[in-house]
């Protein structure tokens, strides 16, 4: 099923802070926390189940954000924006030699946080070849859909359809439209867990509910069975 981004938020700033937040939940993302320090925000982040990660490189204490990126890029599970007032040279290249994801100046807008928040999760998910032009990240797949990035859980997909130079995605009686073949599509599957089953469709198996002669039933929607692909598909639900 879809699911609302989740955030960390450092930064010492209670201004700043409290405006990320509103713009962020505004939008549909969750913010999972708000911190001050960057020793928190660790605690936080090393656990591995945060999707994105926002600090301000300037940190109050005795750890800034420059050791919490240092940190995560030594973990390397989440993707980060860096957010700082400060655009002198010295200042940019201690944060370009951390490879952050994207980052802000600030103060900035909501549209240019969202643009920022896009950008670093493209950035990250093209460390791995499998995502193409696709936002994919570990078992989850970002979909942008009216300025916000969804989330979708791959196993919980319940079909794919090729429509020419695109895919529709339906996942829980809703669809997504991502641009990609789905020959390319399929590619980023695992294939214990889903079988092209038509030139055009792709179903998890773990999905099906009955099997008729042309066609299978998954969450009430029926999808067509060529038979190049009946014998593969019998063989295959036996041993799901």
């Amino acid at each position: 099923m879809e699911s609302r981004i989740s955030i960390v938020i450092v930064e010492d700033d209670i201004i700043t802070q409290s405006q990320i937040r509103s713009y962020l939940k505004k939008a549909g993302y969750e913010v999972l926390a708000a911190v001050k320090s960057a020793e928190d925000g660790w605690e936080l982040l090393k656990q591995g189940e945060v999707d994105l990660a926002i600090l301000d490189i300037n940190l109050a204490g005795e750890k800034e954000g420059l050791w919490l990126a240092e940190k995560l890029n030594q973990h390397g599970k989440v993707p980060f924006i860096f957010l700082t007032a400060h655009n002198d040279k010295e200042t940019i290249s201690e944060a370009v030699e951390l490879r952050p994801q994207s980052y802000l100046i600030k103060p900035f807008d909501e549209i240019v946080l969202f643009s920022a928040i896009e950008l670093a999760m493209r950035n990250f998910a093209k460390a791995d070849e499998k995502s193409e032009e696709n936002i994919l990240i570990r078992d989850s797949l970002f979909v942008k859909e009216n300025n916000l990035l969804v989330k979708i859980k791959l196993a919980d997909m319940v079909y794919a359809m090729s429509d020419g130079n695109y895919v529709e995605l339906y996942v829980n009686h809703r669809k997504y439209l991502i641009r990609q073949k789905l020959n390319d599509f399929q590619k980023i599957l695992s294939p214990d867990d889903f079988l092209r089953v038509h030139q055009r469709y792709i179903v998890n198996l773990h999905k099906l509910e009955t099997i008729g002669t042309g066609h299978v039933l998954l969450a009430g929607q029926e999808v067509p069975v060529s038979k190049a692909y009946r014998d593969e598909l019998m063989r295959r639900v036996r041993t799901v």
